[in-house]
């Protein structure tokens, strides 16, 4: 099977030998490049968490008064309640801790606490979005600027949550992001990149598909490493079908936006629906590598991630704070009240060489003209 990065090489082949034919027949030189398809592989999709040094100067988001909630507690109880054998306990205990007992991470607006701590940076991970095709202008904002110097740059899920130690302990995108990661490298899901009509990987006008893959990523023997030009058919259902034009300029390939439907993995959201979505990606030898951005509405980001009541520990903020930071920094499709419904964010996305097989078709392609 033939990759895109042997046909960079055999472009290149081609090209020399064309240069000797026309000294013997100079109607070689009509002859013009084939399409052919380029397949990947997504290997890392999470929120682009830059964690620059001047972005929390107010110290890290702020977490839940445990001392405060274990005040009404005899000294006795407060002492076994910290034990590490009832941590689980504990949790309980603090995500209950509204006025009448409530659950203030599914009743985030029954009690009144201090506003998160978010991000003053300004750079981020991201692409403008200028407020969503269909709504018109974006509630204010203040922008980023790019990592690589593009202004006016869209990602207040970034400043919501960059202060969050689940997001910025451990590495890039912090342990949280790592973890939910996992879940597609094992196989919960996989995510497949197509751009198709390709006649020049520097410069040319393709169209590109996003699809939800029916088969998990390959592995090698040790089970830890990603192994690259391996075969993947597309989840049958068109709802996981996503298509879009793109352009390549100096082998960066830019898509338009539309609005698409993915999930990461099973066990994570059902379904993520991206308004607006683009992708900004460096094609390289060893694959792809760039931004994924979009809007997504704001209330069921907020209700996936407080509907454990680990959530609190587990991410490193209070459940309130985080709803109404993600309430007040929504930035795109206004409601009839004017109130932003959606926040836009931005996705770091690596992705390898792949051959993909489309529902009733026996025949990869990547690096060949589509069957």
């Amino acid at each position: 099977m033939t990759t895109h990065r042997t046909i960079l090489n055999q472009s290149l082949a081609s090209a020399a030998i064309l240069g000797g034919v026309l000294l013997i027949a100079p109607g070689a030189a009509n002859t013009a490049p084939q399409p052919h398809t380029v397949g990947f592989v997504v290997t890392w999709f999470g929120y682009g968490v830059h964690r620059g040094d001047d972005d929390c100067p107010e110290g890290m988001a702020n977490k839940t008064d445990v001392a405060a909630v274990l005040q009404r507690f005899p000294k006795e109880k407060r002492d076994e309640l910290q034990l590490p054998t009832h941590r689980m306990d504990l949790q309980k205990l603090l995500v209950g801790r509204g006025p009448h007992g409530e659950d203030v991470c599914l009743n985030p607006e029954s009690v009144a606490e201090p506003p998160l701590r978010t991000v003053q940076g300004k750079v981020a991970y991201g692409l403008p979005l200028d407020g969503g095709k269909a709504r018109g202008a974006q509630c204010q904002h203040e922008k980023f600027v790019g990592l690589d110097g593009t202004p006016g740059v869209d990602n207040q899920i970034y400043r919501v949550i960059g202060c969050m130690f689940g997001f910025r302990q451990d590495g890039e995108g912090g342990y949280l992001e790592k973890f939910f990661n996992q879940m597609l490298l094992d196989g919960e899901s996989s995510i497949l990149i197509e751009v198709t009509g390709v006649t020049d990987m520097r410069n040319d006008k393709v169209e590109v598909g996003i699809y939800q893959g029916a088969a998990p990523l390959s592995k090698d023997a040790t089970g830890k490493a990603v192994l690259s030009d391996g075969s993947f058919p597309i989840d049958e259902n068109p709802h996981w079908h996503n298509l879009t034009h793109g352009t390549i300029v100096n082998g960066v390939l830019s898509t338009e936006p539309i609005d698409m439907h993915l999930h990461r993995a099973k066990n994570d959201m059902k379904e993520w629906f991206f308004r607006d979505a683009r992708l900004r990606l460096e094609l390289k030898d060893d694959g792809a590598h760039g931004v994924f951005a979009a809007y997504q509405d704001w209330e069921p980001i907020y209700r996936h991630w407080a509907k454990g009541s680990y959530a609190e520990i587990s991410v490193g903020h209070t459940c309130p704070a985080f709803y109404e930071a993600l309430k007040e920094n929504a930035d795109g499709y206004r409601d009839d009240s004017g109130q932003c419904t959606a926040i836009s964010l931005a996705y770091k996305v690596d992705a390898i060489p792949a051959f993909i097989i489309h529902p009733g078709k026996k025949t990869a392609s990547n690096g060949v003209s589509a069957p």
